[in-house]
């Protein structure tokens, strides 16, 4: 619904599913597309890689995600100033889901740092026990971030070992459909 609502979602959803499809083939996980929908990441596009399912579920177009324990969602809001960050999530209560969930504003803030720093998020376990995510935040032409790509899975389709090179792969698939969407 999220998605078809607006027809720029509707168009970036659509120009990104052949990324999707290759990112779910090529790493046999899971491919998100979220986009910012006021304080939460909303997810308007996903492709499964259909032999081995969703790593645990809970992902769907149309699913709002909370922005500070989600790779999504941080790949959303790395890269907003201070004070949009508070402005955005003023008065927001950083809810607590596993024992890994950042639960404060500074913390998200120095969290948001190593974002921007390596250039993708993570999500270890911090919304939900035995699932992980990276994402790449997907910029407009004038370098503004309009969405996050990702891939999900089990933590036994991403070890932690293999996060390094997930988050590469999702900082080229973001570039790739960032120039995409340019053309």
């Amino acid at each position: 619904d999220v998605a078809s609502a607006s027809t720029a979602g509707l168009n970036l959803s659509v120009l990104a599913k052949p990324h999707l499809r290759q990112i779910a083939a090529r790493l046999n996980l899971t491919a998100l597309l979220a986009v910012l929908g006021g304080a939460e990441a909303v997810i308007i596009g996903k492709v499964t890689w259909a032999r081995d399912g969703d790593g645990g579920g809970g992902a769907w177009v149309g699913r709002h995600l909370d922005l500070h324990c989600t790779a999504q969602g941080k790949a959303l809001i790395g890269h907003l100033p201070d004070d949009e960050l508070d402005q955005l999530l003023n008065g927001r209560e950083l809810a607590g889901f596993t024992s890994k969930t950042i639960l404060s504003l500074p913390a998200l803030k120095a969290h948001l740092a190593e974002v921007r720093a390596n250039g993708y998020a993570v999500n270890d376990e911090e919304h939900a026990l035995g699932a992980r995510a990276v994402a790449a935040p997907v910029v407009d032409s004038w370098g503004v971030v309009i969405a996050a790509i990702s891939v999900r899975g089990s933590i036994q389709q991403i070890p932690s070992a293999r996060l390094r090179e997930l988050g590469g792969e999702m900082v080229r698939a973001a570039r790739d459909l960032s120039l995409h969407l340019g053309d």
